[in-house]
């Protein structure tokens, strides 16, 4: 009897054990399930959520960009921008919307971008948990733009080329904001002039000044980079983006300094031949200097015999001069954290002193190289600082290709004005 009860408590017990073991089997498979379904739907959460963030991000940068063409425009254009970077029913979403906030303060313009998403947890259902709210906000902020426009408009911009430099200045214009940005107008020939001066509601003003550029006159770019940096350098904004967008269709041929004739010191600029190997020109202008202020007149005093360096006033030695002092000027504003953009409009089948000089705008706007526009091979700035800002050097050989040119820098600086 006892071996038999032995043997039925013994059947009983290892019954018991077979139920608890299948409950416990069944509980381990549900928990798996449900830690499996934990981990795939938190992964696709994270996985929506970085998406939406990358939406909203885009979104409010490339609505920012453009505050400039109003608020509506940049509304649009961030709504767009987010609604292609999160399409719907991306990774089974429902539901998702975009909600757009521009703020025109002229101090600090922003937008704020909203994002939101449902995600279907057809997992995490197991447990109670449908879905997910997914909701993100941006915020991008466009800080102001201070600049001066310094054109060279010689005589060798004469016919087609002038139109096309007015029509891409004036294009340029349209990228900014009267109010929240101030721009200067510089125009140099032989002297320079300043049309407007920096501030506020350029664009009218300077749209009109533009459209008055006649080809006349030398190159003395050192002293219009030195008058476009004084007018940025007055900006009052510390969080001002400021840069010279400088122009030119050839090299420098004259210079601003003090010389004295017949015993007389003028404040004058000084000019020669294009070609260092033409000498000392007798005629360029006849016997005289030009009025720094103007950009074609002359002083009433004859040719100085010496430089103010001391030696003769030979071709050769002006346009040393004159490539010396643009290299300083540009020097100066980069040192006071102005960037440069270089444009050169020049004929590569043109001999080499009568095409821009590729090497010293190339320097101007402090590239570490480029590739030579003229030839094969690579342009090396020997005097690169990686401690000033670095803009750019744009080339071409087609007068109407300035528009094009003069509206991607302007994209460049809206990128560069935003954050």
């Amino acid at each position: 009897m006892t071996t038999r009860r032995s043997r039925s408590a013994v059947g009983r017990l290892s019954r018991d054990r077979s139920g608890q073991a299948i409950f416990f089997t069944a509980f381990a498979l549900l928990a798996s399930l449900i830690i499996a379904g934990l981990a795939i739907d938190l992964g696709r959460f994270y996985v929506v959520r970085a998406r939406l963030a990358n939406a909203v991000d885009g979104g409010a940068l490339a609505g920012a960009r453009v505050l400039a063409q109003g608020e509506a425009f940049a509304e649009n254009a961030a709504r767009n921008f987010a609604g292609m970077n999160f399409r719907n029913g991306y990774m089974g979403t429902t539901g998702h919307s975009f909600s757009v906030t521009v703020d025109m303060n002229p101090d600090a313009p922003r937008i704020l971008v909203s994002g939101k998403a449902v995600l279907p947890n057809p997992l995490m259902r197991l447990v109670g948990i449908d879905q997910v709210n997914v909701a993100l906000d941006a915020e991008a902020t466009r800080r102001p733009f201070a600049g001066a426009l310094v054109l060279d408009t010689s005589w060798s911009m004469h016919g087609a080329a002038i139109a096309n430099l007015r029509s891409g200045a004036t294009a340029f214009l349209g990228f900014f904001d009267d109010t929240v940005d101030q721009m200067a107008l510089v125009r140099y020939a032989s002297g320079r002039i300043i049309p407007f001066q920096l501030g506020h509601n350029f664009t009218g003003p300077m749209t009109a000044a533009i459209a008055q550029f006649a080809a006349k006159g030398a190159t003395t770019a050192e002293d219009a980079i030195a008058a476009g940096t004084s007018e940025v350098e007055s900006v009052d904004e510390p969080t001002a983006f400021k840069a010279l967008i400088f122009f030119t269709d050839g090299r420098p041929t004259s210079f601003r300094d003090n010389f004295r004739v017949s015993g007389v010191w003028y404040d004058g600029v000084l000019g020669g031949y294009a070609n260092p190997n033409q000498g000392n020109p007798s005629g360029y202008p006849p016997n005289c200097l030009w009025e720094p202020e103007m950009v074609d007149d002359t002083l009433v005093a004859g040719r100085p015999a010496r430089l103010p360096d001391g030696r003769l006033a030979r071709n050769i030695y002006i346009l040393e001069v004159s490539r010396t002092q643009t290299r300083q000027a540009a020097n100066a504003a980069r040192e006071n954290g102005i960037t440069i953009y270089s444009i050169a409009l020049g004929n590569p089948g043109a001999d080499q002193w009568n095409r821009p000089d590729a090497a010293l705008l190339i320097e101007l706007a402090n590239l570490p190289s480029y590739p030579d526009p003229f030839g094969p091979g690579t342009i090396v700035n020997p005097n690169y600082d990686p401690s000033q800002p670095t803009g750019g050097f744009f080339f071409t050989p087609s007068a109407p290709e300035l528009q094009e040119i003069f509206e991607r820098i302007a994209r460049e600086i809206s990128i560069r004005l935003t954050r």
